[in-house]
């Protein structure tokens, strides 16, 4: 029988903690995934038309039939899926450039927040509305250390003391307003949110990994979400998600929580990234940082060493007898001379008729797949709860992925991989926000045997973050 979870504080007050704001960088966005029922259900349906034209192929192939125009229409429904993935980069808020100085809005654990930089370049932040009379100072103008209110051009610097009224020389001694700390680390802006108004007791750490040559930059996205945080939050502990979800069935997973540090070690084979050991670590509430190593599925080459691409530069893969590229679509190319049912005997690569893989008429080999070393962020910002009174619960989140740069290969070849491998994982991750935004949020779900430590995470782990009732 499961075990009925109290999290009542949870779920109707902010956390502490250092929460995450936004960025200070220029971060690439890739193509989200399909994330509504509307763009999954169409997803489906390309998918299918893609998956019986390729089907047709097959048949074709096995008949003895000329293949030539079915893989034309294979190809034409293949493009329409990519089609659909196209998108455009683009910088999204909250973002604050280091070359800016602002004034910036950002409403987080119910508050809305002004935040600008001062004549050292350092972010402050302080309430956003004027305690004079109400207007918000992210619509003012930075001057010099302080940021200007637009209504009566009332001053307030980062202390949260009114530092001039132009036409009054007293300053009343009421003019002062609620400050919050502010960090920059790792290209991420961090607020400390504590009720309680207590100091940090912990910090984020810093990543050796960032601003590093040997690394490619982030590769991030950020959306509003409009459910609890905790969906999010459940992840750590939810085991049994991995295999229906992201078609990664975890051979090994166990959960180590120490103070304000919750860790996920998952060793899982994933049909998209290969076989996986990841180290995932929350410090705190809200910021989460998982490292990675794995190896990408077998690719196909050439006896004289150059890779096989597909018709859209996807590197060729093999695995569980299928040619496929990097966003597993089936390999269709009438220079094959064969498509599926591949074997190898004494080394060789062999097509079902018994004969040896060829390509363009050369030999066909495999070689082992690169070997990756990834970071990838997991953050989120509360804004609203619905227990509070707002609309819903929201919170906006904040995923990237760097990866180490492939030793022999040069910066843009390191980044043309870092980036589809970026979209690859991106995907894998919206798989989860595409059921959060079609489910509701249970505060006391129903729980068995295999749903991972949950319950432990919930009411032991994260209710520190919480003031107790």
């Amino acid at each position: 029988m499961s075990n009925i979870i109290a999290t009542s504080a949870q779920d109707k007050s902010f956390p502490r903690g250092w929460i995450p704001i936004g960025y200070t960088i220029n971060w690439v966005t890739p193509p989200p995934a399909p994330d509504t029922a509307e763009a999954q259900a169409a997803m489906k349906k390309m998918k299918k038309d893609y998956e019986a034209a390729v089907g047709g192929v097959f048949a074709a192939l096995q008949a003895g039939e000329a293949i030539s125009d079915k893989i034309d229409a294979a190809n034409a429904a293949q493009d329409t899926i990519l089609a659909s993935m196209h998108y455009e980069p683009e910088v999204k808020g909250p973002h604050f450039p280091e070359d800016e100085v602002g004034p910036w809005e950002v409403n987080v654990c119910g508050k809305s927040l002004v935040l600008w930089r001062d004549t050292q370049g350092e972010l402050k932040c302080i309430d956003n509305f004027c305690r004079h009379m109400g207007a918000k100072l992210s619509i003012g103008e930075v001057n010099g250390d302080n940021v200007q209110c637009p209504f009566h051009h009332w001053e307030w610097g980062s202390d949260g003391v009114c530092k001039d009224i132009p036409y009054c020389d007293m300053i009343p001694p009421k003019a002062k307003t609620d400050t919050f700390q502010i960090k920059e680390k790792n290209g991420l802006v961090f607020l400390w949110h504590c009720p309680e108004g207590t100091e940090p007791d912990w910090e984020i750490p810093e990543m050796a990994e960032f601003n590093n040559a040997d690394w490619t930059p982030w590769t991030v996205t950020t959306e509003i979400i409009d459910t609890h945080w905790k969906e999010l939050i459940d992840n750590i502990s939810d085991k049994a998600h991995f295999g229906p979800v992201h078609d990664a069935p975890c051979s090994h997973f166990e959960n180590v929580f120490e103070a304000h540090t919750a860790l996920q070690i998952n060793h899982c084979n994933s049909s998209t990234l290969g076989n996986l050991i990841s180290h995932a670590t929350y410090y705190g509430p809200s910021y989460q940082i998982t490292e990675w190593v794995g190896e990408l599925p077998d690719n196909l080459a050439t006896e004289d060493g150059e890779l096989i691409n597909s018709r859209i530069e996807q590197p060729v893969k093999v695995a569980d007898g299928m040619i496929s590229d990097g966003y597993n679509f089936p390999v269709l190319d009438t220079d094959f001379n064969a498509f599926a049912g591949l074997t190898e005997e004494d080394g060789k690569i062999m097509t079902p008729m018994g004969e040896e893989l060829t390509y363009k008429g050369k030999k066909v080999i495999k070689v082992p797949g690169a070997k990756h070393n990834v970071r990838m962020l997991n953050a989120h910002m509360p804004i609203q709860l619905k227990a509070l009174g707002a609309d819903s619960d929201s919170f906006r989140l904040f995923t990237g992925v760097m990866i180490k740069k492939i030793e022999g290969l040069s910066d843009e070849e390191s980044a043309g991989i870092g980036a589809a491998y970026a979209t690859a994982s991106m995907n894998a991750f919206f798989q989860d926000v595409w059921i959060w935004k079609n489910k509701r949020y249970e505060p006391n779900p129903v729980l068995c045997a295999g749903d991972g430590a949950i319950n432990k995470l919930r009411k032991n782990w994260y209710t520190q973050f919480y003031k107790s009732e």
